[in-house]
């Protein structure tokens, strides 16, 4: 007999039972044995400072080191109208003044770290042309927050060099120069083409850049470089969908990258951040340029410290990996 009632009326599965899961069900209770003689209880009010003293100690604290990249030194200058170099040196007597032991830049981690990122690509590189899966694209990343949306392998430099009389940059974004550096070592080791022009193009917006490497039309290597969460979460998703065809990412979770990070200073009156990224960026393009493949303490350390460049010393220092936390399903940790 044909129903009198509308299809949106119908109810088409009478059965009401709700299968229990762990969202629902309160999980054992585990009595704790009682004292028979009670507990000692001691109230204390103590603020956080007193609180880290108290457990990490001065006596702990041998060495007090700060390392100084170039862009919040950027960052700085440029709001206190100060040059670059002036800026360095005075943040450097600025934590001496504090009791710092060693004010360190960053420039010869960075070189290490750039090398080291290149060696890794080449060799990712040649395992997937022999047919060996989840080598492509390599992603690189300065950022922390890289971690959970792309679970990012990344060489990071354990060395810094004392402060020099100049804060050094590197040809590229002002994120590090991480894919213009590796797209130059790759086309050299990789294709034997020396001195490459590398020139990103906007693609979607000036976050999402593309460069591509071509012989006789054929595509050799493509890379990218991609900031912002928005866009980082659409290449996620290409990735996951097999659609993503870059063989590199430099990927930085900041909108225009490590100049406009979270932590930087902000713009003045009515400047955008966008502009005030720009200002910073053409400082950052003025520096003297450091040739990782040139700098001798760099080497000086491959020979002496690490005992030449592909040595198990090398890859424990400089190699790290970031894996998924598995859920545990354990009967405290269920919400009910």
């Amino acid at each position: 007999m044909a129903s009198r009632f509308s299809a949106a009326l119908q109810i088409t599965n009478l059965d009401d039972f709700i299968t229990p899961s762990q969202e629902c069900i309160k999980p054992i209770e585990i009595q704790s044995e009682k004292s028979k003689t009670g507990a000692k209880i001691k109230i204390e009010l103590d603020n956080a400072t007193t609180v880290l003293k108290e457990t990490a100690g001065n006596t702990d604290i041998k060495y007090i080191v700060i390392s100084l990249s170039v862009q919040p030194v950027l960052s700085l200058a440029q709001h206190y109208e100060l040059t670059p170099e002036q800026c360095l040196h005075k943040l450097a007597g600025f934590f001496y003044q504090l009791g710092a032991d060693a004010v360190l830049d960053m420039t010869v981690a960075d070189d290490f770290a750039l090398i080291e990122a290149a060696k890794e690509f080449v060799e990712r590189y040649k395992a997937s042309k022999e047919g060996i899966k989840n080598q492509l694209p390599m992603l690189s990343s300065s950022c922390p927050d890289e971690i959970d949306e792309g679970k990012i392998e990344q060489p990071f430099g354990s060395y810094s060099e004392k402060i020099d009389n100049k804060l050094w940059g590197h040809d590229g974004s002002g994120s590090g120069g991480y894919a213009n550096f590796i797209f130059r070592y790759a086309a050299r080791n990789l294709f034997d083409q020396e001195n490459v022009t590398v020139d990103f193009m906007n693609l979607r917006n000036p976050d999402f850049q593309e460069a591509v490497l071509k012989r006789n039309d054929q595509v050799l290597l493509k890379f990218a470089i991609i900031n912002g969460f928005r866009n980082i979460q659409n290449m996620v998703q290409k990735m996951k969908r097999g659609k993503c065809d870059y063989d590199y990412i430099e990927v930085m979770a900041c909108p225009c990258g490590c100049l406009n990070g979270g932590a930087q200073i902000k713009a003045k009156g009515n400047v955008q951040p966008r502009e005030h990224a720009s200002m910073l960026e053409n400082i950052y393009h003025k520096l003297p340029l450091s040739q990782p493949e040139e700098n001798e303490v760099v080497q000086h350390l491959y020979q002496t410290w690490l005992a030449e460049e592909n040595t198990d010393k090398v890859r424990a220092y400089f190699s790290t990996q970031y894996h998924e936390i598995e859920k545990m399903n354990t009967a405290l940790a269920i919400k009910w």
